[in-house]
This record gives C-alpha cells, sequence and structure tokens, in this order.
C-alpha cells in the first residue's frame, strides 16, 4: 500500500474507533502520517497507552505481524474494556501494523449484535486493497499478506495467458484487457469460495487451493483451461483465448510451491494450451 491511500484508511477508520494508530513493526514505535504523507514517529511506545512500561504480554500487533494478518483481542483496564484489533499492511514494502481501539460501553456491546458496521468497514477495506481493479482477481498484496507465509500441503497452479503480446497488437490494448477480465472469471467460475486467484502481474496468475484431493485439483485445471477455450467476446469474437498452466501439488512453504508451479509453466508454455502437473504427496 502507498502512503497516501494508508492516509486515506486511516482517516475513514475513524469514524469507527475510538484510536487509529500505525505501529512500526517490530520497533514498538508509533507512527503517524504528517501533511506530506510522509510516515514519522511519535513520542512513546505503543504500550504507553496502557500505562506499561514494556510490550504487552500477548500483544496483538505482535501476532498479526508474524501472522501477517488481522487479529483481535479484549483488553481490560480497571475501568474499561477495549477491543483491539491488529491488521498486518506494508507500506511502500516496510511492515506496520495497525492498530484499532474501540473502547466498549453497554451500547456498543448491545448495538454490536444489532448491526456489522465493523465487519463490513473491514471488508471494504479488504476488498479494496486486495482486488486487482481491473480483473477482479486478488492481487499481489493479497499474495503478499494472505498467502505467502502459508505452510504445509497445498495445490497451486500458475497461470499464462497464451500469445498475450499478439492480442494486444493485434486487437489493441482494450482487447487485451477484456481478454484478462474474461479469462479472470473463468477460472473463478471454477474454482470454490475457499480457494484464490490472484493476479501477479501483465497476464500471470496464481491458483492456490486448500484441502483439495489431487483428483479433483487436475479436474479443475483441466476444467479452467477448457473454459478459456470457450471464451467469446462479443466486441472480438474472431479472437481465440488459451492458457498455459503449470499445477503442483505437496508440501513446503508458499515460495517452494510457486516455484515448482513456476516451473512446470515453462514446460506447458512448450505446448501451449496445456496443463503440466506434478503431484508429491
Amino acid at each position: 500500500m502507498t502512503r497516501e491511500e494508508i492516509n486515506l484508511m486511516i482517516v475513514e477508520l475513524r469514524r469507527v474507533f475510538d484510536t487509529v494508530r500505525i505501529i512500526e513493526a517490530p520497533t514498538d514505535k508509533q507512527c503517524g502520517i504528517n501533511n506530506a504523507c510522509e510516515i514519522v514517529h511519535e513520542p512513546g511506545r505503543c504500550f504507553d497507552f496502557w500505562k506499561q512500561e514494556s510490550r504487552c504480554k500477548h500483544c496483538v500487533s505482535m501476532r498479526a505481524l508474524s501472522k501477517k494478518q488481522l487479529v483481535r483481542k479484549f483488553e481490560f483496564t480497571d475501568s474499561e474494556i477495549y477491543l483491539i484489533t491488529a491488521m498486518y499492511v506494508e507500506i511502500e514494502n516496510k511492515p506496520f501494523v495497525i492498530e484499532m481501539f474501540a473502547k466498549l460501553t453497554e451500547e456498543t456491546m448491545i448495538g454490536a449484535f444489532e448491526n456489522n458496521d465493523f465487519v463490513e468497514r473491514i471488508g471494504k477495506y479488504n476488498r479494496k486493497f486486495y482486488l486487482d481493479a481491473l480483473t477482479g482477481a486478488y492481487n499481489r498484496q493479497y499474495y503478499n499478506e494472505q498467502l505467502a507465509a502459508l505452510l504445509g500441503e497445498h495445490a497451486v497452479a500458475y497461470v499464462d495467458l497464451d500469445k498475450f503480446k499478439d492480442i494486444n497488437d493485434t486487437w489493441g490494448h482494450h482487447a487485451g484487457d477484456l481478454a484478462l477480465k474474461a479469462v479472470v472469471d473463468a477460472m473463478i467460475s471454477c474454482v470454490r469460495e475457499t480457494d484464490s486467484v490472484v493476479r501477479l502481474g501483465g497476464d500471470e496468475f496464481l491458483l492456490v487451493f486448500r484441502n483439495i484431493p489431487d483428483s479433483i485439483f487436475a479436474m479443475r485445471l483441466e476444467n479452467i483451461r477448457s473454459a478459456v477455450n470457450e471464451i467469446v467476446l462479443a466486441d472480438f469474437p474472431d479472437m481465440r483465448l488459451s492458457i498455459s498452466v503449470g499445477g503442483y501439488y505437496g508440501e513446503g512453504t508458499m515460495e517452494e510451491l510457486v516455484k515448482r508451479a513456476d516451473e512446470l509453466l515453462y514446460d506447458a508454455k512448450t505446448k501451449r494450451n496445456s496443463v503440466s502437473l506434478n503431484f508429491e504427496v
């Protein structure tokens, strides 16, 4: 995220929360954004708010940093109860945590069961900053913050649109944009809600499947390849689309799985309109 995007986000979040602040991870320093949208250190450490001399025993910001995701907890003082939400973000590739405090009163406790304003606002920002504006797929930021730290057994596919440069050169960039959007729509139609379709950039996409049998994984990729073949763009009915897919099913870090899927993609691209698979389970 850029500093300008974070600034707009904080302005909106302050309409919902009593306190919103940026924490520099992992130094515990409080930060703010000045009029020039520069990240600046503010006096004190994050734990000063709680009148403590060191980091909280169950520091929600450190948990958000280590998990690279949104974390919540309740904090109890002598007379107040707070709901604290910590959200990991990267501001121009540097890790930070945004902390949001909501003081719980009888009215807010009752209201929490009567409306979804909190969930809707967080969801709105997740959608805004995690979705690719052109295609509706998740963007690289989503991958970096939500998927890159995954570890274990997963199925991953690297997808490349065949001859995308030729499409742009022959039909124009508008046609290329329509082709990318149509390909993403086809992929999303073939996966589950728990799966992720990520646009890494240009015409390269990453698919991440969780808890899927290897036979179903292979079938999904073939269904996607076939669905792309069937695309007909109303404005460019003579255009034909195809994809090359490298699919890997196994255990390891997400970086390792993506690297192996990318290697398989090169094999698929030599044939075009094909799926190259490897299973190691």
